[in-house]
């Protein structure tokens, strides 16, 4: 089942153990060309710098963005955390640190409505 199908990027693939079981495939990408990957996959504008700091939602860490990771999934690229193995954090987990008080408190309050 491909869900939104990508073609594979040009780097080799390694198996990654998942905290839920799977081996997920994740690609080997040179430091060289991580900037490039990242502004090819990130659907978030502005994109972030690698330097830039993350928070995941999931596994509740800060992380900087030149940790990500690439895994192929169902035929499509996904740009995720480096905590993605334990707790499967995806792009749409990313946070930036400056909202972290509202949104956690948001989370806290169960996201109701203002």
């Amino acid at each position: 089942m491909e869900l939104f199908p990508s073609a594979p990027l040009p780097y080799p693939l390694s198996d990654l153990a998942c905290s839920d079981g799977t081996v997920q495939k994740e690609y080997i990408i040179p430091d060289d060309a991580r900037e490039k990957v990242l502004n090819q996959l990130c659907f978030l504008q502005p994109v972030p710098g690698l330097e830039d700091m993350r928070f995941d939602l999931h596994e509740q860490k800060l992380f900087k963005v030149k940790e990500y990771r690439v895994i192929r999934w169902h035929g499509t690229n996904i740009l995720a955390s480096p905590y993605f193995p334990h707790t499967g954090g995806m792009l749409v987990d990313w946070m930036e640190p400056d909202n972290l008080e509202y949104t956690c408190q948001r989370l806290r309050d169960g996201f109701q409505m203002e």
